[in-house]
């Protein structure tokens, strides 16, 4: 059901645009922002770090989100081993697959060529380049949410059980990664009694099958949820806040969110505004094009801009928080939108696809520069992002040379901020578990029955009452029950930085041991007692 265009420019058609040069376009797309922070970047994002540090394990629910993307980090890591890099490769696939999908169903709603550009388009989406090197739900949910509208839309055209049951599928794969995508679920669900498709047999019924594929696939993690893990409900209500604003508080977080997202759309508009003005000035590059049909014009604006248009209302309403990041997955149709307009839409002639692929390789490639030179942030006076450093490279050596003078057996854990656990993840290659401090360190060695063998705490600051006020009470708490606190320093970006660590000893037929003397290739890293802090605590 392609709108074609009404008239067509007396030139060649774009050609190849559509066949070998798309491809092309994607993998440039992937490698750009998978190499890029992978060799320029100082720092790394701090959800990254968590997610290494999760995918240590598999579990049916984590402390913060639901478990798809540690699912895949942890498949991922078990092919290629830990890295950083391997987080910006997993986030960079999320985002060109999204890409991919988006081509596919524009191919639906206009033609080959200005499919092409409405994925060129959509590809200096900030949150489709830069922001997907940050490897978290948001960005594993781009995908997900472009394959949800993509089968809703060919599950109502074509007809088949089959696309009914892939949507069933990828709309629970969607949920398993972030519990926002009930907010696009029910943009859909609104579409189609929108559009009078309810009043269809063949597609209740498909609702029917997608419904029941979809309960089938959540009902373990929901389960486990409800049972026993509720950190997930816990967390989604404590960044919502239901009711935490006043009525100044609201207007503010709204306009904030709405700022936000214009600044991450406005590589896409420059982009768009260029080719538009390129187009304008070549009188045969400027034919008019026929607009969408009714439905499709209703299908764009519901599901495309329905998300966003609820979460607009969200703190109006209900008095709660806007986060910049929650718009991620808002514009998978912005492009197709903004070329679909009857004022703005033109038709790409074969110099204006030229054109228009230099014009998005040098954004591209502009923005990559200002991550490289900005050490992996890019620059936003909106909000800065959160970032975390990344531990030294020889971090884990220090850690075996100090444990080495209380036990012979590995210690039950580390635990530590989510950015060191991290580097220790990937330079321990699962020798040692690595916990988030942020949990229980005593409910977590009871759980797994690994007290006897003593573990570590360590923190990159001094624990002082000022440095916990900056942690959660749980690490203050564990950090007391430390016999010992030793100390050493490593060099990180050229400075001396001194980690603490607080030593819980094994213990051998219910006696703490006794640290050895160190051997001489430990003396360099031997600490300091833990009279020699005072006792904070």
């Amino acid at each position: 059901m392609t709108n074609d265009a009404i008239a067509r420019p007396a030139v060649a058609r774009v050609g190849r645009l559509g066949g070998s040069m798309l491809p092309v376009l994607l993998a440039f797309h992937l490698l750009l922002w998978w190499l890029v922070p992978a060799f320029f970047a100082w720092i790394a994002p701090a959800d990254n770090s968590e997610q290494l540090v999760l995918s240590q394990d598999l579990a049916w629910s984590y402390p913060k989100h639901p478990p798809l993307p540690t699912w895949l980090l942890y498949a991922a890591v078990k092919v290629f081993g830990a890295s950083f890099g391997l987080t910006y490769l997993l986030g960079a696939a999320c985002a060109t697959a999204m890409l991919a999908i988006t081509y596919r169903l524009a191919r639906d709603f206009v033609d080959k060529e200005r499919a092409v550009l409405v994925t060129m388009i959509s590809m200096l989406v900030v949150y489709h380049g830069y922001l997907s090197t940050i490897f978290n739900h948001n960005t594993v949910q781009l995908p997900l949410a472009a394959a949800t509208i993509a089968l809703l839309h060919f599950a109502l055209t074509r007809r088949g059980w089959t696309w009914w049951a892939a949507l069933g599928a990828v709309a629970a794969l969607n949920f398993l990664t972030k519990y926002s995508a009930l907010l696009l679920l029910g943009c859909c669900a609104a579409y189609v009694w929108a559009a009078g498709h309810h009043r269809r047999r063949d597609v209740r019924r498909g609702l029917v099958l997608a419904a029941a594929v979809f309960a089938v696939l959540v009902a373990p993690h929901v389960f486990d949820v409800l049972s026993s893990h509720q950190g997930a409900v816990q967390y989604a209500d404590e960044m919502i806040s239901f009711g935490s604003l006043g009525p100044v508080g609201r207007l503010g977080t709204t306009w904030n969110f709405v700022w936000a997202q214009v600044a991450r759309l406005a590589p896409a508009l420059i982009a768009f505004g260029i080719l538009r003005f390129m187009a304008r000035r070549a009188a045969s590059a400027s034919p008019r094009v026929s607009p969408l049909f009714a439905e499709q014009e209703t299908f764009v604006l519901l599901v495309g801009w329905g998300p966003l248009i609820v979460t607009l209302l969200l703190p109006l309403v209900s008095g709660a928080r806007l986060f910049t990041g929650w718009g991620t997955t808002f514009f998978v149709l912005f492009s197709l939108w903004l070329l679909t307009r009857p004022r703005w839409a033109f038709c790409p002639t074969r110099d204006l696809a030229r054109r228009a692929l230099i014009v998005v390789i040098v954004l591209e490639l502009l923005q990559a520069a200002l991550v490289a030179w900005g050490g992996g942030k890019l620059p936003n006076p909106l909000k800065k992002l959160p970032v975390a450093q990344v531990a030294p490279s020889d971090l884990a050596q220090h850690v075996r040379t100090l444990w080495r003078r209380f036990g012979d057996a590995p210690p039950c854990t580390i635990a530590t901020d989510v950015a060191t656990g991290a580097a220790l993840v990937v330079q321990m290659r699962g020798d040692i578990p690595i916990l988030d401090h942020t949990q229980s360190l005593q409910r977590w060695m009871e759980e797994r029955g690994c007290r006897a063998q003593g573990a570590i705490m360590l923190l990159d600051r001094p624990p002082t009452e000022a440095s916990f006020a900056t942690f959660a009470a749980i690490v203050r708490e564990d950090f007391g029950t430390a016999e010992v606190v030793e100390t050493f320093q490593v060099r990180r970006r050229g400075e001396d930085v001194t980690y603490y660590a607080g030593i819980l000893r094994p213990q051998h037929g219910g006696a703490v041991s006794e640290p050895r003397e160190p051997r001489p290739q430990d003396r360099q890293y031997r600490g300091r007692q833990f009279k020699a802090f005072g006792n904070p605590l």
